[in-house]
């Protein structure tokens, strides 16, 4: 196992201490996951231990770099969260979602991967720049290739290609009549 994981021994002797966990370019780059670059700080703390169930508080924050879902070039998430974990010694290892059981006859675990998962969970739904601030050339052929949908009065209010192939803030002047109809 490489040196950046954080893999630690459950037993009494970790209550109460705090375990730093870095998440940074090698780990996102061992996962090949949607997230191609970042730098994730966590601090992982064992509070207490309950009839081999170990409660584990974790903070995390830092930044992603992920495909932006519009213009698929890079964009950064900022990634802050707090989450709590329970992990109990059982007869083999396995994650039923609540609950991580590790295997008591090798009572390891690795933090690295725990807070890796819960940084994937933590990112938004849609993963897009701020307004304007997408690959503009990607722009200009997505509204080549856009279809306005019947149901979406909002497309009708869509940026349209100039005579020199940039994109107008403006409206096109040829929806003027369309947008009558919905003011009756």
């Amino acid at each position: 196992m490489n040196n950046y994981f954080c893999s630690i021994e459950l037993n009494n002797s970790i209550i109460n201490k705090c375990f730093h966990v870095e998440i940074n370019d090698d780990i996102f780059l061992k996962y090949k996951g949607d997230i191609v670059d970042g730098d994730i700080k966590a601090e992982v703390i064992c509070h207490n231990i309950v009839n081999e169930s170990f409660h584990f508080d974790i903070k995390a924050c830092g930044k992603v770099f992920t495909s932006c879902d519009i213009c698929l070039d890079n964009v950064e998430l900022r990634i802050d969260f707090q989450n709590s974990l329970i992990v109990t010694l059982g007869d083999e290892d396995f994650d039923n979602g609540d609950v991580v059981f590790v295997d008591r006859n090798n009572p390891i675990i690795n933090l690295t991967d725990i807070v890796y998962q819960l940084v994937v969970v933590a990112l938004p739904i849609r993963r897009v720049h701020e307004p304007g601030m997408c690959n503009r050339l990607m722009m200009n052929e997505f509204y080549k290739h856009q279809v306005a949908r019947s149901d979406d009065s909002n497309n009708i209010d869509m940026p349209h290609e100039t005579s020199n192939g940039n994109i107008s803030d403006k409206y096109d002047p040829r929806w003027n009549e369309l947008k009558n109809i919905f003011n009756k």
